[in-house]
């Protein structure tokens, strides 16, 4: 190992696991650098920087074979890499970040279809199959299904809106489980933030240090980031229940049921209110 190499890990997820509040977090510790998926646009060398990270096997990487707008500046020891789209081809380090199917679907269908819960909960899962394949959230959500395991993509084709989703999340959130990584829980973070935060830094086997608290002063109330996250909006329980107000509760119940296996491999359990704990 030379000293100006750099350690590569990746934070693991399935989309809209709240991984822009994570990386907004860890990249105030000084140690770390989050080259991409953090603010609201990361401009045209985000593609080459993807590709080298995609692709990457080692987990130890000399500086000059890094991308250079991905070095960050003299302090950085590690970049950090939000994988929550793809699957990494080789074996890699870091942590899985899992947040419940309940949060992670209703968040995606708000993203999509801004201003029309709950009742497109009703609408979608009541949708023909293969009503809506043209929309452009399908697409989206067909590549991402392409890079995470292409054999499984056509099934969702078959599926409504909803069922695709869950279908999407089991998938994704099961091969995490089974990649022996260690698991942080997005509640658990929000709950207790320093608790959970010092959770990710042991994963990424770095020392704790004070500024990663605090990160969200260091941007002003509606600065947005990656996903139309509000960088400057501190932590907050909010989310938490916020799924309840965009999925019916037959929806609910039909998203536990088929990503039970998921979620119950990740630790959670029912709490008797229609959600999900740790």
């Amino acid at each position: 190992m030379q000293p100006d190499d750099l350690d590569i890990r990746f934070l693991a997820s399935c989309a809209r696991s709240g991984e822009t509040m994570v990386l907004r977090h860890l990249s105030a510790h000084p140690q770390i650098h989050v080259p991409f998926d953090l603010k609201a646009n990361d401009g045209p060398q985000k593609a080459q920087m993807l590709a080298f990270f995609k692709s990457v096997e080692e987990s130890r990487v000399p500086r000059e074979v890094i991308p250079q707008e991905a070095w960050g500046d003299a302090k950085t020891k590690m970049i950090l890499v939000k994988q929550g789209v793809w699957e990494h081809p080789h074996p890699f380090k870091g942590a899985v970040l899992a947040r419940n199917p309940l949060s992670v679907i209703a968040s995606l269908l708000a993203y999509d279809h801004p201003g029309m819960a709950p009742v497109v909960s009703r609408e979608l899962s009541a949708a023909p199959k293969g009503a809506e394949k043209a929309a452009p959230y399908w697409a989206r959500l067909l590549r991402w299904q392409k890079d995470i395991d292409p054999s499984f993509a056509p099934l969702l084709l078959q599926m409504d809106h909803v069922e695709a989703l869950c279908a999407f999340y089991t998938r994704r959130m099961l091969a995490l489980v089974n990649s022996g990584l260690p698991v942080v829980h997005y509640e658990s973070v929000v709950a207790r933030p320093e608790e959970g935060f010092r959770a990710l830094l042991t994963a990424l086997e770095l020392p704790w240090h004070d500024a990663v608290l605090g990160a969200d002063q260091s941007y002003p109330q509606g600065h947005i980031g990656h996903g139309n996250n509000d960088l400057g909006r501190p932590v907050d329980m909010q989310s938490l229940q916020r799924h309840k107000e965009i999925l019916e509760p037959k929806d609910r119940d039909r998203i536990l049921g088929l990503t039970w296996a998921a979620w119950s491999a990740l630790g959670y359990a029912l709490d008797g209110e229609g959600s999900l704990t740790v």
